[in-house]
């Protein structure tokens, strides 16, 4: 078995293109937002470092939606579901996060996003968001080396669909083979 060669294929998220995500999230409400804001998601602890710094794009930005896992401080808009996660990123003019799949929506709707390194204490737990970022053929910016939000403007006009084409067809190929022989 150590010889055998394993597929990489995509995750789930990232079957869909831009548009099928958007025609799904369409009819989502998530409240009345009608300012910009900084969505923040964070599975592991916010740092002393990383409070200042999501402070300082607060304060650039204006307000603040947080999602949080149920361990940190804060449980701010814990309550919506999976669909107003998604709709809440695809509106955001800023995402930060230590999650895979926030970033994966970031990228999908074209929203800039600053990666926050998690330590679960056992080690880093970035290597998905890496191999996210080398994939998809764009550079990733860490919340530890941020200054500027032009480090991040170029986001707004990258397109992962272009990226993605092959990659999807490949993962589809091999979901279709996987599931007519099983």
């Amino acid at each position: 078995m150590a010889n055998m060669e394993v597929p990489v294929v995509l995750d789930p998220t990232m079957l869909l293109s831009r548009k099928e995500w958007f025609e799904i999230i369409d009819d989502v409400t998530i409240g009345t937002i009608n300012e910009s804001y900084v969505f923040e998601y964070f599975l592991g602890k916010k740092t002393a470092n990383v409070r200042k710094k999501t402070k300082a794009m607060r304060r650039k930005i204006g307000k603040t939606i947080e999602f949080h896992n149920s361990k940190g401080k804060s449980r701010k808009n814990f309550h919506y579901g999976p669909l107003e996660f998604v709709k809440a990123i695809s509106n955001a003019e800023l995402v930060i996060t230590d999650s895979y799949h926030a970033a994966v929506f970031s990228l999908i709707f074209g929203v800039p996003v600053i990666i926050s390194e998690r330590n679960d204490g056992n080690g880093k737990m970035n290597s998905r968001i890496d191999t996210l970022f080398k994939s998809a053929g764009i550079e990733k910016v860490s919340l530890e080396e941020f200054e500027d939000l032009k480090q991040v403007e170029y986001m707004k006009d990258f397109d992962i669909d272009k990226q993605m084409v092959e990659s999807r067809k490949m993962s589809e190929a091999f979901l279709d083979e996987a599931f007519l022989n099983n």
